[in-house]
C-alpha cells in the first residue's frame, strides 16, 4: 500500500510541475484569444498593465466608438475618462504585438437601429 501511495505521489508531482511551469521564450504559447475592450476607465488599472498574459491574446476589439444616429459616430474613449489619451492606448496594445480592430456599437434607443 505504502508503495502504491509513494508512487502515485511521485506521478502527481512529476506530471503537476509540466502543468505549472511558464512558456519558455524558445517555444511561446499560440495566440488563440480574442479580447473586447469595454467603455469604462478602470481597463487601465495597474494590476491589468502589469499581470495581464498579453503572450495568448491574438486581438482585441475596443468598445470606443457608438453609432448615435445614421450620420453621427460618438467617440467613447473621450466622454469615458481615460487617465491614458487615446493615441498612447492605441500604441500600448500595439506594443504588445495585439491586433487591434475598432468596434462600434448602435447607441440607438430600445427598438431603433442605427
Amino acid at each position: 500500500m505504502r508503495k502504491i501511495l509513494v508512487t502515485a505521489l511521485t506521478l502527481f508531482f512529476v506530471t503537476a510541475n509540466s502543468f505549472f511551469t511558464p512558456a519558455g521564450a524558445d517555444n511561446p504559447p499560440r495566440r488563440i484569444l480574442s479580447g473586447w475592450l469595454d467603455g469604462s476607465p478602470t481597463i487601465y488599472l495597474p494590476s491589468v498593465d502589469t499581470n495581464f498574459n498579453y503572450d495568448v491574446i491574438r486581438d482585441v476589439s475596443p468598445f470606443w466608438y457608438g453609432l448615435a444616429s445614421e450620420s453621427k459616430i460618438t467617440d467613447k474613449y473621450t466622454l469615458g475618462l481615460y487617465t491614458k489619451p487615446i493615441t498612447v492606448a492605441l500604441q500600448d496594445l500595439k506594443t504588445r504585438g495585439l491586433i487591434v480592430i475598432p468596434t462600434i456599437t448602435d447607441d440607438q434607443p430600445v427598438r431603433t437601429l442605427a
